[in-house]
Order: C-alpha cells, then structure tokens, then sequence
C-alpha cells in the first residue's frame, strides 16, 4: 500500500512539473526560425498552419521568420503562391517572411517578384544557420 500511495504521488508531483513547465513557456518569448524549401503547395499550406498553431498558442509570446529558398522560394513569389492572403495576415502579426536572393536569381527573378508582405535575404542558408547560431529554434517545413 505504501509503495502505492509512493508511486501516486511521483505522478501527482510529475504532473505538476509539467503544468509549470507549460506555463512557464507561455510567458517565455519563443524564437523561431522556419526553413522552407520545397515547391509543393501542401507543404506551404502546412507551414503557415504551423505558424497559425504557434500564434494561437503563444500570442505575441511569438518570434518567427520563414525563410524561403531552393523550390520553396515560389512560396513568396507573385503569380506563384497559393498563399498570398495567409502570408499577408501573418505578416499583419509580426511574421517575417524571406526571400532567398541567390534562388530567386537561379529562376531569372528579383525582389520585385516577392510578394509585399515578405522581404529578401541574401542567402537563405546563411540566413537560418545565423538564427540558429542565435539561439533561435528551427523547424523545417515540408518534406
């Protein structure tokens, strides 16, 4: 009985842990940098249902910059995106969205082929290992 009572109140006690965890991280700002590289569409309706969960759930508690390049580049092309409406919202919230200038040149495109709400970097490699470098955290979208 009493190993019992013992093993209940290391669940309990574990269980509390966690929720203060939780919360500690919804006070906490979290950085994060998205590295988006590829040209299907359904990777790029995944990556801004990503960042729409992260808005719901940390607020303005929220850091985030995506960074297109390779294939995914097309995401923040005009005439290319399917999702200029969503791109342009998050934008709204603070979301950074890059450009990678060395894939845009690859595909014969310049700044003034990206969308409005999203900026250039030159480099979209160099841009998510500085982040990372900084302490950021990183997810990649897409396959």
């Amino acid at each position: 009985m009493k190993s019992l009572f013992f093993m209940l109140c290391l669940v309990v006690a574990g269980n509390m842990q966690v929720a203060a965890q939780h919360k500690t991280s919804r006070n906490k700002t979290h950085k994060v940098v998205i590295q988006l590289t590829s040209g299907d569409t359904l990777a790029w309706k995944g990556a801004v249902k990503n960042i729409t969960h992260m808005f719901d759930t940390w607020g303005d508690k929220a850091i985030i910059e995506l960074v297109a390049h390779g294939s995914g580049v097309e995401f923040l092309v005009i005439g290319k995106s399917t999702q200029e409406q969503k791109i342009s919202e998050l934008a709204a919230k603070g979301v950074k969205f890059y450009a990678c200038e060395n894939s845009l040149k690859d595909r014969k495109l310049s700044g003034e082929n990206v969308l409005r709400s999203a900026s250039t970097v030159p480099s979209g490699v160099v841009e998510v290992v500085t982040k990372e470098e900084a302490g950021w955290s990183y997810l990649k979208a897409g396959f």
